[in-house]
């Protein structure tokens, strides 16, 4: 094994990493543990960090975990390339 094939392997751990932690963020969020009631801000800027949060988390799992997923991609392709040109001589 390569080492970009392992760098690929080790990407595409990342990238279910991230998007297990988006689905139990989306689990909690449906079972009711985090929710956007804002009575417990202390002040407006408080509040619109609560609601901002409760959207941006999820989103940043997400788009991490698809950023890992193309890295984990193109990484596969140049280890495919690195193993077909050894052996072709």
């Amino acid at each position: 094994m390569t080492k970009a094939r392992k760098q690929a392997n080790y990407r595409r751990k990342i990238a279910y990493l991230f998007f297990i932690l988006l689905l139990v963020n989306i689990v909690l969020k449906l079972a009711g543990v985090s929710s956007l009631d804002t009575s417990a801000a202390i002040n407006a800027t408080q509040a619109l960090g609560m609601k901002i949060s409760y959207f941006a988390v999820p989103a940043f799992f997400l788009l991490v975990g698809l950023l890992f997923t193309k890295l984990s991609k193109s990484k596969e392709i140049e280890a495919h390339n690195i193993e077909l040109g050894g052996a072709r001589w």
